[in-house]
């Protein structure tokens, strides 16, 4: 991998009353490998928030873990067989998830880096969602 990357990221989510949320976006980025971990470091803009999102990647072939801070800040760590508790910090106030991994895929190549992820997410022990997302990190 080089330094100058593209990251895709796209997610179905599945709520309990049927919902589908797809996220989707291609974001400039910069990447290092350090100490057995990837790092992927870029910036995005959501919509209805003012100022781009700064996040970072940080994973390996056992756990991903996703930082972002600005107007909406959280981390939280995806890792098969531990669940892990998340603070977010959004417009609308703070939110409590727990984040349960069900299957987590990293695919290496010399050019491309596949990640694929299965996970459930519980927000105040009644409300669900069934996520898979797929993050793609390309060279420019």
């Amino acid at each position: 991998m080089t330094k100058n990357i593209f990251i895709s990221m796209k997610s179905i989510q599945n709520s309990p009353d049927g919902e589908v949320v797809q996220n989707a976006g291609p974001f400039k980025g910069q990447y290092y490998f350090k100490d057995g971990y990837h790092y992927c470091l870029y910036e995005e803009l959501m919509e209805g928030v003012e100022h781009p999102i700064k996040s970072s990647l940080k994973f390996n072939e056992e756990k991903v873990f996703l930082h972002k801070s600005g107007d909406i800040s959280f981390d939280t760590v995806f890792e098969v067989g531990n669940d892990h508790i998340s603070n977010y910090n959004t417009m609308f106030g703070p939110i409590c998830i727990k984040t349960i991994t069900q299957q987590l895929c990293v695919n290496d190549t010399s050019d491309m880096i596949n990640i694929s992820l299965h996970y459930d997410s519980v927000m105040a022990d009644n409300y669900s969602t069934d996520t898979n997302m797929h993050i793609c990190i390309k060279n420019t």
